[in-house]
């Protein structure tokens, strides 16, 4: 009587089996789980429910505990009574008589499938990008590894491209985020039907977003493939989109660093890329650049004076010099224009083409017009 208090009102599902797979008993929460009376259930034999792929392990796994005596956990799915299939997490250990023979199996199962559901999507996310669904940056790090390896092994070229949009910001001032948000998923769905089905796309950043080709030749230039291949992709991104019922133009620059030219690792050849793609924003956007050494050189450079930019207001290294304005007619200085300059020490003077970007950059440049 207490053995059926217990097995009827137990959540998880109950059941002995003989040591032929026959059942000698099912609890009542087979019909709450799976759905199915215990008419139903006795019309139609257990192993026919459980997935074809699953039921060897399963017949397998309660053979080994017949013989072997020692309990086993398993993992098996079963078809519901509406025909979707639960994934059961099954303890199974041997049932003995009173004399202390084995005369079957004695299984406790346990419906797992929204835990395995929500594993999943936590595998995912921690794979791919949640907005745009391609892989995001760990996930595309991993994959480029893994092919700049196939790449040397095989003695082939791999070219990666890194793309970033032009004034982006400008979409999330003007109509929100929810608008840059689908701006995003429409530059993902575009880069996807641009590139060959297998090329991998990822979200590194925000707006940036990288892809690498490869199989290209590696005793040959393959600049002028790969250029070709940016100027398409740059022709797809710059169409116009409609965004909160405006239609809207975006543009991109391109960076693109090769292997083995350019690096044989993953973070050299990202951060050559982003360097490439800094020099085509810098000319002007919705351009491409190939990554050169010296384009590291003016990265380290432009780092290394946006940091002491900060500092420059402190430090008192700002100048300001006056340009006349004369009258041509007479001569004489009738108003004069104020020139920012700043004296860097140890550096000499600082041009305002350089300094006064990185200051707009960094938001610097309302505490120099205040200051100025």
């Amino acid at each position: 009587a207490r053995f059926r208090l217990i097995t009827e009102n137990a959540v998880d599902l109950i059941a002995i089996m003989d040591t032929t797979g026959g059942h000698l008993y099912r609890s009542p929460s087979y019909q709450t789980l799976l759905g199915y009376t215990t008419a139903e259930m006795t019309t139609r034999s257990a192993a026919e429910r459980i997935h074809p792929a699953d039921r060897a392990t399963v017949v397998a796994v309660t053979r080994e505990t017949i013989h072997s005596g020692v309990a086993r956990v398993l993992e098996y799915r079963m078809q519901h009574q509406d025909g979707t299939w639960r994934t059961l997490e099954a303890h199974a250990a041997p049932f003995r008589n009173a004399a202390g023979i084995i005369e079957g199996v004695l299984l406790v199962a346990r419906d797992i499938t929204d835990r395995k559901r929500a594993e999943r999507r936590i595998r995912y996310l921690a794979r791919y990008d949640a907005l745009t669904k391609v892989p995001n940056r760990m996930q595309f790090q991993h994959l480029l590894q893994q092919a700049i390896a196939r790449a040397l092994r095989s003695k082939h070229a791999l070219a990666m491209l890194y793309i970033d949009m032009d004034h982006f910001k400008e979409i999330n001032d003007t109509f929100g985020h929810a608008a840059g948000d689908r701006a995003l998923e429409i530059l993902a769905e575009r880069l996807q039907q641009t590139v060959p089905k297998d090329t991998v796309i990822g979200r590194l950043a925000g707006d940036e977003f990288a892809l690498f080709i490869e199989g290209l030749p590696v005793d040959e230039d393959n600049r002028g493939t790969v250029a070709q291949f940016a100027r398409k992709l740059l022709a797809d991104i710059g169409r116009a989109f409609q965004v909160a019922n405006q239609e809207v133009y975006l543009t991109g620059s391109v960076g693109i660093a090769i292997c083995p030219r350019d690096a044989t690792n993953v973070i050299d050849i990202i951060r050559n890329a982003d360097a490439a793609m800094y020099h085509a924003k810098q000319n002007g956007g919705n351009s491409f650049s190939f990554y050169s050494p010296e384009m590291n050189a003016a990265a380290v450079e432009r780092l290394m004076l946006k940091s002491k930019l900060r500092r420059a207001l402190e430090r008192d290294e700002f100048l300001v010099r006056y340009q006349p304005k004369v009258d041509l007619r007479d001569g004489r200085i009738v108003g004069a224009e104020a020139l920012l300059r700043w004296r860097l020490p140890g550096h000499g003077d600082i041009p305002p083409g350089q300094f006064i970007p990185l200051a707009e950059e960094t938001n610097l440049i309302l505490e120099v017009g205040e200051w100025v």
